[in-house]
């Protein structure tokens, strides 16, 4: 899926929202595209003038670590197993802590931290830990069809 995409509050608790065994960038737009896909819900990609948008770079992406916290193997377990885990892995078991909401003019900027540490500490579906991260011993790259 990938890109910007436009989702009813429905629609989106239907396919149980987004997976949370994901840390980082990389086969979450897919996770979330598969979702609907079980739910037997069609996803519509809109081309030309409606469609557009101009990427920007991310500000912190050479500081972000947490794309480490799992690659190839471990990504690609998590759609192949979609099927069993879509139900009960997303909103349902999404667990956070507020930390502030402030409204502004157009909207209300609600801020969280989703325990990411808490979370793995937990154990990670994927269940292989290879020097404090979850991933591939060959730092082989996720890839689907």
């Amino acid at each position: 899926m990938g890109g910007v995409v436009a989702i009813t509050p429905d629609h989106f608790s239907l396919v149980n929202g987004f997976s949370n065994n994901y840390w980082g960038w990389g086969a979450e737009d897919q996770n979330l595209r598969e979702r609907f896909k079980l739910a037997n819900k069609s996803v519509l990609f809109v081309h030309g003038p409606i469609g557009h948008y101009k990427s920007i770079e991310l500000a912190h992406k050479d500081n972000d670590t947490t794309n480490a916290e799992m690659d190839c193997a471990c990504r690609q377990l998590l759609i192949n197993n979609l099927t069993n885990t879509w139900k009960t892995d997303g909103l349902s078991s999404l667990n956070y802590a507020h930390l502030s909401t402030t409204d502004e003019i157009l909207y209300t900027n609600i801020t969280v931290d989703l325990l990411m540490d808490e979370s793995l500490k937990k154990g990670h579906p994927c269940g292989k830990k290879i020097n404090g991260i979850y991933g591939c011993e060959n730092g082989e790259k996720f890839h689907h069809n």
